[in-house]
């Protein structure tokens, strides 16, 4: 859940923060940085395999948050050894590329 919790604040500081220039960039940066450090299966030597695209301004789009209230907790696989649960807490609607 807090992976989960972590991901949707990280998006919706990054879709305040589209006016920013640099400040955007740095804030994916220091994300990235920090998922690599604190993976919690991928371990030493391991982590230096990992690979990013390089961050696109273009894909920096303005969503709309629809909440969902009281939506069902499920259980789903991970990269680790056992099922976490999760719930939605909402949709994001937005358009990417005019599609």
């Amino acid at each position: 859940m807090k992976q989960v919790t972590s991901i949707l604040v990280f998006i919706l500081l990054s879709l305040a923060s589209l006016s920013q220039g640099n400040r955007y960039l740095d804030s994916l940066r220091s994300f990235r940085d920090k998922y690599v450090n604190d993976h919690e299966v991928i371990k030493d030597k391991e982590r230096e395999q990992l690979q990013f695209y390089p961050i696109d301004k273009r894909y920096v789009v303005p969503a709309r948050l629809e909440r969902i209230d009281e939506a069902p907790w499920f259980p789903m696989e991970t990269s680790g050894k056992l099922k976490k649960l999760y719930r939605a807490y909402g949709i994001l609607h937005f358009t990417l590329n005019n599609v």
